[in-house]
């Protein structure tokens, strides 16, 4: 299941179970609103029918509770004619009666008239006036209602009872009015079909609403997958475009910003490519700690090489011939510079100049240079051979110590590069090899490093050109 659908159904899922929490609080409501307008009801009935009745007819029946006393028989008529007046779709009352208070137990009463029929259900005087609590159940001498529905065999009920009171003041008896909680489902049932109505509406709505939701903010969503993944295929100018004001249009903003660097990783990378082998530029980019590309002193073995009588060959030769040649002689040499762990820093016309132990640690820098050298040498006589051309020749020159490597320039240009006395040198003993008709030269701080792995003639102590102090210089055989 995707994000979207995943989004839709928990809009949905809130939305429908807020909306049953709402209903279902307005149904409550409802019936509370109802109950208090069927309490009324009884209540109403209850009080005017107390007014209407003759209060010393009833101290006369109280005083002589028989069914043979005229009263009994007129009360019972008044009360039905009541209760037959309020039987009808706005109240219905199922019983009225009159009761008083049974003088040995102020807490109970009992039955003086009923207004029904019925002899099944109709209560005869002095029929004690049962209820659950008896203390509690209505004050005598006040107005009440019952705050909750009596329920009994002959059915559950809305009571409420009224007082009459003589002209002095004393309670004489109370009128009691049953209105059934039929009547008040009944009247909540009217309201049901509204409900349901309502209901199915906001259902519909909340669907059209969790659609809208969930298309909107998976659209931005969408847009941001879509950017990563051209990202992710090497598509680097690839921008999240979002104007939705939200933590996704601040998400879209960190990705370009992600991009931007990875553009910026992407050139350092192309740049850098082209100063060092595959395998050292992965290593570099894996690492975990920091590669400082920024200038700093560190021990490094400097080579320098250069084509020997290359002003005569270029006489020679038509000049498209020469940079075709210039470049199958670079490309040789570079892959031969790259699988000992060289960093190309510079062509130098038809020279080059290459640095081991930078950017990378190198523990064996020294005898990587020189059997760079010697590799260099070899290939150049295989080169020879299939140009079918005048032999060239290659003096190296080979020299370790300290300088300082990394970006030297503006921010406009900037090379990887080595500055130092070690590049002096190492260009100056290239520049003898002419000279003293040798292909490969060392000094005496690159020799104590590989004296044990390769032969080496001692030249002795030689003042390169430029330098007051000599230096031992040793002469190393491509053979």
């Amino acid at each position: 299941m995707n994000y979207r659908t995943k989004l839709y159904f928990a809009f949905v899922i809130t939305s429908v179970a807020c909306l049953i929490f709402g209903f279902g609080i307005l149904l409550t409501e409802l019936e509370y609103s109802s109950f208090s307008r069927e309490q009324n009801k009884a209540l109403t009935v209850a009080a005017t029918t107390a007014a209407l009745l003759d209060v010393n007819q009833i101290k006369a029946l109280i005083a002589n509770p028989t069914q043979n006393n005229p009263a009994y028989d007129h009360f019972r008529l008044q009360l039905r004619k009541v209760r037959d007046a309020n039987r009808g779709n706005v109240v219905y009352i199922k019983y009225l009666y009159l009761i008083t208070a049974n003088p040995k137990d102020t807490h109970s009463a009992f039955f003086l008239a009923d207004a029904e029929e019925d002899p099944e259900f109709q209560a005869v005087i002095k029929q004690p006036f049962h209820t659950e609590h008896k203390s509690s159940l209505f004050h005598f001498s006040k107005h009440h209602v019952k705050k909750t529905i009596i329920r009994e065999d002959e059915g559950s009920w809305i009571t409420a009872f009224a007082p009459i009171i003589d002209g002095e003041g004393n309670y004489i008896a109370s009128i009691g009015a049953n209105i059934p909680t039929q009547f008040l489902f009944k009247d909540l049932m009217r309201f049901v079909p509204y409900i349901c109505v309502s209901f199915i509406l906001a259902v519909i709505l909340a669907f059209v609403i969790a659609s809208f939701f969930a298309k909107r903010v998976t659209l931005a969503l969408d847009n941001l997958i879509g950017c990563v993944k051209q990202i992710e295929k090497g598509n680097l100018a690839c921008k999240a475009c979002l104007e939705t004001h939200d933590e996704f249009e601040e998400l879209g903003d960190a990705i370009n910003q992600m991009t931007k660097g990875l553009q910026e990783r992407e050139r350092l990378k192309v740049n850098f490519s082209r100063y060092v082998s595959d395998h050292v530029l992965q290593k570099i980019l894996s690492s975990t700690k920091p590669t400082k590309l920024e200038g700093e002193r560190r021990k490094i073995t400097v080579l320098f090489s250069d084509i020997r009588q290359f002003t005569h060959l270029s006489e020679s030769l038509p000049p498209e011939q020469v940079v075709a040649l210039l470049n199958e002689y670079f490309k040789i040499m570079l892959d031969i510079i790259f699988e000992h762990k060289g960093t190309l820093d510079k062509f130098i016309g038809d020279g080059l100049m290459v640095e081991f132990g930078a950017p990378l640690d190198d523990e064996i820098q020294e005898k990587n240079a020189v059997t760079t050298a010697i590799a260099m040498q070899k290939a150049l006589e295989k080169l020879n051979t299939t140009w079918k051309q005048p032999n060239i020749q290659v003096g190296i020159g080979i020299h370790t110590g300290f300088a300082i490597v990394g970006n030297v320039g503006s921010d406009k240009r900037m090379d990887y590069t080595a500055i130092g006395d070690t590049v002096n040198i190492a260009s100056r003993l290239e520049q003898m090899t002419k000279s003293m008709n040798r292909s490969i030269l060392i000094s005496e701080d690159t020799y104590q490093a590989i004296k044990e792995e390769f032969s080496a003639e001692s030249l002795g102590p030689i003042t390169l050109p430029g330098r007051e102090e000599s230096i031992r210089v040793y002469a190393i055989e491509k053979n």
